[in-house]
């Protein structure tokens, strides 16, 4: 039998910036607290279930950097216990691999520029992907 496992309180509530709630984060706190319900063995090939801290770290890391009329990402949960977020729209490819409590691989491809970035951050170093999600958020199509 599984334990619940959830998002910590102080995430439960969505951060406001200038009085608006960002549009990404209700969905995207969703989707991360439904693949932290995920049972050991949920791809039926030995996947872990995703650990809540790692859970966690994930969205303080989007609380961080990323602006408020961002759009959601798409939440997948990986075999090692984390979460990978996902943007494909407007020429962008993001994609931001929890790999560690504060840790994240994220590769980013914009096709328009022809601009590719690939690497390891800490939430400390993350001034890349707030660039990143702001490219993205102010593109139109």
């Amino acid at each position: 039998m599984s334990v619940p496992r959830s998002l910590p309180p102080e995430l439960a509530a969505p951060p406001s910036s200038n009085g608006y709630e960002p549009a990404w984060f209700v969905p995207t706190r969703q989707a991360i607290q439904e693949a932290l319900q995920l049972p050991e063995n949920w791809n039926s090939y030995g996947a872990r279930p995703v650990d809540a801290d790692l859970a966690a770290s994930t969205l303080k890391l989007l609380v961080e950097v990323a602006p408020t009329a961002a759009p959601p990402p798409m939440v997948v949960p990986t075999t090692r216990g984390g979460i990978l977020l996902e943007w494909h729209m407007r020429g962008i490819d993001l994609e931001i691999e929890t790999l560690a409590v504060e840790t994240f691989h994220v590769f980013y491809e914009d096709e328009r520029e022809g601009r590719e970035w690939e690497g390891n951050l800490t939430s400390g170093e993350a001034a890349p992907v707030a660039g990143f999600l702001a490219t993205l958020t102010g593109r139109t199509a």
